[in-house]
């Protein structure tokens, strides 16, 4: 339980530790956490429910109620002008700050001697204005005495860093660079702090300071880059599971746990992911827990989502959907296995399967109108892969179907190229059909051998970031 008190006009204290009152109550996909105003990358909590959170010893039964409690809580636009007051009382509070008679203008320096921040008249634009400095391309711009952030840069070839051959005393850069970056500096820079990281998980948070060509200063931070996806950060209609003991219900048939049942989200109510004539097995191995759906054996795996017509929110405009899949015959025998099939009639449809050469098709069909997205090349090797491997897709409403393997685009046959021009995604209906995993439906052998740890399919079209945080589930 996070617990917030309201201490006074400037302070707030969250599980007893005291903050300004310069924070946001955040609202994603019906869950809430508390971001800095001013850079939301300082995040005092995780993305939580409303009931666990109370604020001066009052709990909320919704997310709009526990935010509108917390806005005057965390936020106040207080006064930093002269005269020791507002900001500037506050300030003074801190043991190592100094502050004398305040004037206009003046700014916060760093007093090596005395150790302390002081207040000090300052001339012309000095470091205390934050610059955009754009993409960074290895030149650090030390040509204002200014505070330049650059945007991060996560990819690329950077080669030694050097800096503008202009120069003025005083100038501050920032930025994030990838590990998995090919950069170096140069020793006369003086770094300090972390050794550099080529860690693909990992991010350089270069500080540099210029004093004179002698005397340019570089401390580095390491720190995480791991994003794990969140389908609730793109849209709360979603489908989503996650194949583990925690959140399945099996039976022991001949001593394999047959999957049975399990419980979901969609539209933030339970629904039900079950079995159908055979079930996948629930199996544990190096990498952890995964449905097995082996059609080696014959028979009809598959589980089914038993759908109400609320599926429909999702299949009416632009969505997206991923499988995170260890294939067992990457390249099947039988013209096609299917992933995913929801069928009603020829009047409403959305399938994804594996075919006998090895392509991959995406199909949908709205008020009987219907396009198709195949891959120009085999997707997977034959046999048993050794890997997992995150196979997406997207469907713009505004443009067209799109098929992934591990978070880059792969080509499409030219005559069925997914475009969605032409098809009304609001006149969908699945009427009474289920969503079918795994197989064509409950009693045909046309489905995917494969292990299947994880799947999602939900409104809103995935991005380039969503695609590589993808890679971390």
């Amino acid at each position: 339980m996070n617990v917030l008190l309201n201490i006074n006009d400037k302070r707030f204290s969250l599980n007893g530790v005291e903050y300004f009152k310069n924070f946001t109550p955040l609202v994603i996909g019906g869950k809430l956490k508390i971001v800095n105003t001013y850079d939301a990358k300082i995040e005092l909590t995780d993305l939580l429910s409303f009931d666990e959170f109370t604020v001066d010893g009052n709990t909320f039964l919704s997310v709009e109620s526990l935010q509108s409690a917390l806005l005057p809580v965390l936020f106040t636009r207080g006064d930093l002008s002269g005269g020791g007051t507002g900001g500037a009382e506050e300030l003074n509070d801190l043991t190592d700050v100094t502050l004398g008679n305040i004037t206009n203008g003046q700014a916060l320096i760093y007093n090596s001697t005395s150790g302390k921040w002081e207040n000090e008249d300052v001339s012309g634009d000095f470091a205390l204005n934050l610059v955009d400095g754009e993409t960074f391309n290895g030149v650090f711009d030390v040509s204002e005495q200014r505070t330049r952030k650059y945007n991060d840069l996560f990819a690329g070839n950077l080669g030694v860093l050097t800096l503008s051959s202009i120069k003025a005393v005083g100038s501050i850069c920032t930025v994030r660079i990838g590990g998995a970056v090919n950069f170096d500096i140069l020793d006369a820079w003086n770094l300090r702090g972390d050794d550099l990281s080529n860690d693909s998980n990992k991010l350089n948070t270069l500080i540099l300071v210029y004093f004179s060509d002698s005397d340019i200063r570089i401390v580095n931070t390491v720190v995480d880059n791991t994003v794990v996806f969140d389908p609730e950060t793109i849209s709360p209609n979603y489908l989503r599971h996650l194949f583990s003991p925690d959140n399945v219900t099996v039976l022991d048939v001949g001593g394999q746990d047959e999957i049975q049942a399990s419980n979901d989200l969609f539209l933030n109510t339970e629904y039900n992911l079950i079995k159908t004539s055979e079930a996948p097995i629930l199996t544990l191995d190096s990498s952890g827990y995964s449905a097995k759906f082996d059609y080696s054996v014959g028979g009809g795996q598959s589980m089914k989502v038993d759908l109400t017509n609320s599926i429909n929110t999702i299949f009416r405009s632009s969505f997206s959907g991923y499988l995170k899949v260890r294939m067992l015959d990457g390249v099947p025998a039988i013209e096609a296995s299917y992933f995913l099939n929801l069928l009603n009639g020829t009047s409403s449809r959305f399938w994804l399967d594996v075919r006998s050469s090895g392509v991959v098709t995406l199909a949908y069909t709205s008020n009987s109108v219907s396009r198709f997205a195949q891959t120009s090349a085999a997707v997977f090797a034959d046999g048993e892969s050794s890997e997992y491997s995150i196979l997406a897709f997207t469907l713009n409403s505004a443009g067209s179907m799109k098929i992934y393997k591990d978070a880059v685009e792969l080509p499409l046959n030219g005559g069925l190229n997914g475009n969605l021009t032409g098809v009304n995604m609001t006149l969908f209906d699945n009427g009474t059909s289920d969503l079918f995993l795994g197989n064509y439906d409950n009693v045909n052998d046309k489905g995917v051998s494969m292990h299947l740890k994880d799947f999602a399919i939900q409104q809103g079209v995935y991005s380039q970031t969503d695609l590589n945080n993808l890679q971390n589930v």
